[in-house]
Formats: structure tokens, sequence, C-alpha cells
């Protein structure tokens, strides 16, 4: 199922019919998350985690530069203030931070405030 959702992340209307079908099978598809997912579907345990290049507005170069900065941190961020120092800003501007954020893939770092 992981490869079948990355052939359909161009497609978001598949992409969520696919992830319906995944819940009826009971397989979760956990949410993306900077600190574990790679760029595409990937299996993660017993789930799916969802991969950043079907997080609207996250291009391939932003990919880049958090999986790079990531290795540089030793595999995880502590803070989202370490995630903007170590990521390259020049490709991740305030649209693809806030669409991350929005996706919940910055939950681990730190409460989302109100």
């Amino acid at each position: 199922m992981a490869a079948l959702l990355t052939s359909e992340t161009s497609k978001p209307d598949s992409v969520v019919k696919y992830i319906g079908e995944c819940r009826e099978m009971g397989i979760r598809v956990e949410p993306p998350d900077v600190q574990v997912s790679g760029a595409q579907f990937t299996p993660h345990g017993e789930a799916i985690r969802f991969g950043l290049t079907a997080v609207k507005n996250v291009g391939g170069n932003a990919i880049e530069s958090i999986l790079k900065a990531r290795a540089e941190a030793g595999g995880r961020f502590k803070s989202f203030w370490e995630f903007c120092e170590k990521v390259d800003l020049r490709l991740m501007n305030k649209r693809v931070i806030e669409s991350l954020i929005k996706a919940g893939a910055l939950d681990s770092l730190g409460t989302r405030g109100n």
C-alpha cells in the first residue's frame, strides 16, 4: 500500500481514497513528521508513514534540505529553533513551513500555538 500511495502523491483525491482503504484494511497511516518521514510513503512497523512529498506546497528541494539537516542533527531535531537553523531557508520559505505545520509534520518539535 505504501508504494500505491507514493505513486498517487500527485493526485490528492486518490491519496485520500487509498488512505480510507488502508483504514478499512486495518492499516494505520501515521501523519508526516520531519523527525522520521522520508520523501515517499514508507512502511513504519505495522503502519505506513505519510511521505513529505504528499504535503501540499512542499517541493523536492525543501524535502532534500530537511533530510540533509536531519542527518546533520544526528537523526532528530531537538526543537523548532534547531530545525530552522539547520535547514536551508532559501529552500524553506514561509509557505513551506506553514504547510508542514498545518499537516502536523512539526508536532514532534513542540506544541502548536492557538
